[in-house]
């Protein structure tokens, strides 16, 4: 159970801490950044005891006496833990949160607060952690009625649209089912003369998956009356029962069969098997052009549909399946130049939930590389992205991003790089200065005029930085033959920084 960090911010307890963000939470959609726990510690190693989704309320009598190197690394050790939010108490020993930490932030996109009063932070502890037990405690008993009731009538032998029309009243909302393509295959309304008028833009949605296969979306869209907690509650335990329901108006097909088999196969690595290539060659994927598709989100919400909308634009045929709380799409394109691009471009276009993110694999001409491609998309879902990455990713465009976390549990990748570039990086922990620009002037294939534009530096300025970096890396680092070495290990570091990795 969790609740937004904006309800967390604004009990009393911590508001009389008059806590503001100072950085990670740009667009201000940290607030309902999801609290699970709020922890206190001065420990400046904590990270590793933490699970992730806590706010932590840390003092600054530490941190005014650690170094800056040390306060990064304090900021990217908690982002890559996936705390809720970082608050640090100001006062005498820390007038202001450290300049490097706010950077930090800002650029894992990790929520920083300050707080500006004085609070005892084990009241603070107490009261919203006891809040949270409460709601932990009441979603139980919500989980129980539901379950209860659905149970019951299925066991009554209800069908398809009397469990809707029950749900429709535990949750005062209108309730539907729809086909992965869009399709309402049943809906039942709420009582507009009890549960009031539908809530404008909120909806509530869960896939629904029988045997392995999601084969439904059900979405619930509010009234007036209804209540978050039951909402959440029905998403979580109607699925399986309306599964059931739909189980004996459809079974699903043996093609449904050969594309669940498909997926599983191709996201094991199983390409070489004799079942994959068979389950291939029936479903016309042997041959042609076709990319992989995956999105953060199941089909736990109608975004899913527009999704479905966008892929199935200009005739493309879809293979699409929601496993682990992610859709899957093969989506056959035509042969011709650009048609990747267009399908870019439509899922561009497309209004994704907060927090979503689409991601386009490589193209495929053949099964085994359709695998290739699922996979490759798929990986870069486990990619922790620096705040601003578009919704909709090109697979291609983060290879050294995935090829890095495919060496992760290597240390050559980390003994190559310092290798390279050890000096400059010591000298450069401070703002990292140095890496952007050697980043920049490779990239631009060492042309001095379009690097200082891009850095938007003066000539001379970037020559000075040049001087330095050469000086640090020594020399003919940035000439044949070393430069092909100093290119990758610029590479493999610029994405190890971009995901949130530790050197």
């Amino acid at each position: 159970m969790s609740l937004p960090l904006g309800h967390v911010l604004r009990d009393p307890s911590l508001a009389a801490a008059d806590p503001v963000v100072v950085a990670g939470d740009p667009t201000g959609s940290g607030a309902s950044a999801p609290v699970s726990w709020v922890h206190t510690s001065e420990v400046l190693n904590i990270a590793d005891l933490l699970h992730g989704g806590e706010l932590l309320l840390v003092g600054g009598v530490v941190l005014a006496t650690a170094g800056a190197a040390t306060r990064r690394r304090y900021v990217r050790d908690l982002a890559a833990r996936a705390v809720a939010a970082l608050a640090v108490e100001t006062g005498d020993a820390l007038p202001e949160v450290p300049t490097e930490m706010r950077e930090e932030a800002d650029r894992l996109g990790l929520p920083l607060l300050e707080l500006r009063r004085v609070v005892p932070f084990v009241e603070v502890c107490r009261t919203v952690n006891g809040q949270l037990a409460h709601a932990s405690v009441r979603r139980l008993q919500l989980l129980d009625r539901i379950s209860h009731t659905l149970v019951e009538a299925l066991g009554a032998g209800a069908e398809l649209d009397e469990l809707l029309e029950l749900l429709a009243v535990e949750t005062a909302a209108d309730v539907d089912v729809t086909s992965l393509a869009g399709d309402v295959v049943a809906a039942a309304p709420g009582d507009t003369s009890r549960d009031g008028r539908p809530v404008d833009g909120e909806v509530w949605s869960a896939a629904i998956t029988v045997t392995g296969m999601t084969i439904a979306i059900l979405t619930l869209r509010p009234r007036e009356r209804a209540e978050a907690a039951v909402l959440d509650a029905a998403v979580e335990k109607a699925p399986e029962a309306i599964g059931l329901a739909l189980m004996r108006r459809r079974p699903p097909t043996a093609l449904d069969h050969a594309e669940r088999d498909l997926l599983t196969l191709a996201l094991a690595g199983e390409t070489a098997s004799p079942r994959y290539l068979e389950l291939a060659d029936r479903l016309g994927l042997d041959d042609g052009a076709h990319v992989a598709v995956v999105t953060t989100f199941a089909s736990a919400t109608p975004r899913a549909l527009l999704v479905e909308t966008a892929l199935r634009r200009r005739g493309r045929r879809v293979l699409a399946q929601v496993r682990d709380r992610r859709h899957l799409a093969v989506v056959g394109l035509p042969a011709r130049a650009g048609a990747r691009a267009d399908l870019l471009a439509e899922l561009a276009a497309v209004t994704l939930p907060e927090g979503a993110r689409l991601v386009v694999g490589p193209l495929a001409d053949d099964a085994p590389a359709l695998a290739r491609s699922l996979v490759a998309a798929s990986g870069v879902h486990d990619l922790r992205l620096p705040a601003g990455t578009p919704a909709v990713v090109d697979a291609g465009a983060l290879a050294v991003e995935r090829l890095l976390v495919g060496l992760d549990r290597s240390e050559v990748v980390a003994g190559f790089v310092d290798d390279q570039l050890g000096d400059l990086l010591a000298a450069d922990d401070g703002d990292g200065r140095l890496l952007e620009t050697l980043t920049v002037y490779l990239r631009h294939l060492g042309r001095k005029t379009a690097t200082a534009d891009a850095l938007h530096l003066q000539r001379q300025s970037l020559y000075k930085r040049l001087d330095r970096i050469e000086a640090l890396l020594g020399p003919g680092s940035l000439t044949p033959p070393r430069l092909g070495a100093t290119l990758v290990a610029v590479e493999l570091e610029t994405a190890r920084r971009s995901i949130g990795g530790g050197r």
